[in-house]
């Protein structure tokens, strides 16, 4: 599924080297701005596994967690679904980097539950 593990570490030498030449995050896709401010977030589990639907009570907690990061950060949420192993969420906020970084923290903490 992820073409990481495939390569050799030559491979991987070259495609972080390209990465940091375009200036993109290293291992994540690139960030863009929207002149709309509207974005489509999209984050899933590691490897697709379904952490965040191990259980009903899981799920629910992390749904309400997410709103509760997104929601003084944007403008207008304009729909969200919460997966068993990713989430999405189409909303306008004008100022996407900060909205990323609450989300990270989120992802952090998260992560250990």
């Amino acid at each position: 599924m992820y073409a990481w593990r495939q390569m050799t570490s030559g491979q991987r030498e070259e495609t972080l080297r390209l990465r940091q030449l375009c200036r993109h995050p290293w291992h994540s896709p690139p960030h863009w701005q929207s002149q709309t401010r509207r974005y489509h977030l999209i984050a899933a589990c590691y490897e697709h596994a379904p952490v965040i639907g191990a259980s009903v009570e899981r799920l629910g907690a992390f749904s309400q967690a997410l709103l509760r990061t997104v929601h003084p950060l944007a403008e207008q949420i304009h729909a969200w679904v919460v997966l068993p192993t990713h989430y999405h969420a189409l909303l306008t906020t004008p100022d996407v980097l900060s909205l990323l970084a609450a989300l990270g923290r989120l992802h952090g903490r998260t992560s250990y539950q």
